[in-house]
This record gives structure tokens, C-alpha cells and sequence, in this order.
């Protein structure tokens, strides 16, 4: 079984690198111009419209997956649903 700081630590490695991942996967699209704030970990990123919510469905979302996005909150969530649509 993972400790919280072990799982903590992976989740913002994935939050830190997901920003600058080209194509294939859309996370630079869709990160571009939005400010990212994880409400569980202690990362922010970018700057612009808000899109909050748990580290791992940022990184989902980032990823383009639409599933996580009720879990997200901010003004910048309606740019990112048509950003993945």
C-alpha cells in the first residue's frame, strides 16, 4: 500500500510535466492560456482563466480525457470543455 506523501510526490510530478506535453496528447492545447490550481496538492500553473480542482483530474483533464470535467470548477472550465470538444 502507497503512503499519502508517496502518492502526493507522483501527482506533482505528473502536474509538473503534463503543461509542456505536445502531440500526441492535447495537454499543451489545453493547458495554454488557463491558470491550473490543484485543490489537494500545493501547485498552481499558468495564468489567465481558473480551472481548480483534485491534482488528478487536472492531469486527466489535461490529457483531453472529458470525463473529470464536473469535477473541476473556475472560469476557465467552459474554455476547456470547448478546448476538448
Amino acid at each position: 500500500m502507497q503512503d499519502s506523501a508517496g502518492m502526493s510526490e507522483r501527482l506533482l510530478a505528473a502536474l509538473t510535466v503534463i503543461p509542456k506535453i505536445k502531440p500526441p496528447v492535447r495537454s499543451k492545447k489545453a493547458v495554454d492560456g488557463l491558470r491550473w490550481v490543484a485543490t489537494d496538492v500545493d501547485w498552481s500553473y499558468g495564468g489567465g482563466a481558473e480551472v481548480q480542482g483534485p491534482g488528478e483530474a487536472l492531469v486527466l483533464a489535461a490529457a483531453g480525457r472529458t470525463v473529470v470535467l464536473d469535477e473541476l470548477s473556475g472560469d476557465g472550465v467552459d474554455t476547456l470543455r470547448t478546448r476538448l470538444s
